[in-house]
C-alpha cells in the first residue's frame, strides 16, 4: 500500500498468514528470514555504511534460516516525486544483477524490499497476467505520432505527472 503527501511517498507491505494456530515448520522460518532480514536492513541503511554490506548481512541472515533471498529484488532510495531514485541495494547479488556503490547519506528515504524463500531464491512466471500499473519515464522525450496516444499522453502528463497510476 502507498501514498504521497506533497510527493513524499510512504510505502508498506507485510505478509499475514491466515490459519488456526501457531506457523511452524519451513513457513515459520521463510517468515522469520525475511522478517529478521528487514529488521537487520532497517539497522544498516545508516549515514557512512556501503549498499553492499546492507545485501551482504540480508545474505547471512537467509543462510541462517536456510532460506534463500529471491533473485531480482531491489530496495530504492525514494525522493520527493520518485519512487525509485538513481542509490539501490539488491537483496541478493548474483553476477547477472548488479548495482553501483553507494554510501547512505543522513536524511536519504529508502523503500526496503525483501522477499524471501524457501526454494531456490529464482522467481518462477506460473501464470503472465497484464501489466496494471505504469510508471511514466521523465528522463524520455515520447515523440509520439497517432492523435489518441498524444492525447492519451497528455492526460498522464496532467494526472500522473511524477507517481505510478
Amino acid at each position: 500500500m502507498g501514498c504521497h503527501i506533497d510527493g513524499f511517498i510512504a510505502l508498506v507491505a507485510h505478509t499475514h498468514v491466515i490459519q488456526d494456530g501457531p506457523i511452524t515448520g519451513r513457513k515459520a522460518d521463510v517468515i522469520a528470514a525475511a522478517n529478521t532480514a528487514a529488521e537487520v536492513a532497517l539497522r544498516l541503511v545508516r549515514p557512512g555504511k556501503k549498499n553492499h554490506a546492507v545485501t551482504e548481512a540480508i545474505q547471512k541472515v537467509a543462510e541462517a534460516y536456510d532460506c534463500k533471498i529471491a533473485e531480482g529484488v531491489i530496495s530504492h532510495q525514494m525522493k520527493q516525486n520518485v519512487i525509485d531514485a538513481s542509490k539501490s541495494f539488491l537483496s541478493v547479488s548474483t553476477p547477472e544483477t548488479r548495482v553501483d556503490d553507494a554510501e547512505f547519506e543522513e536524511n536519504e528515504v529508502y523503500a526496503i524490499d525483501i522477499v524471501a524463500s524457501t526454494g531456490d531464491g529464482k522467481p518462477k512466471l506460473l501464470d503472465e497476467k497484464q501489466t496494471t500499473i505504469y510508471k511514466k519515464d521523465a528522463a524520455v522525450n515520447y515523440q509520439l505520432k497517432m492523435k489518441a496516444s498524444r492525447f492519451i499522453f497528455s492526460e498522464i502528463k496532467e494526472k500522473f505527472p511524477h507517481m505510478p497510476f
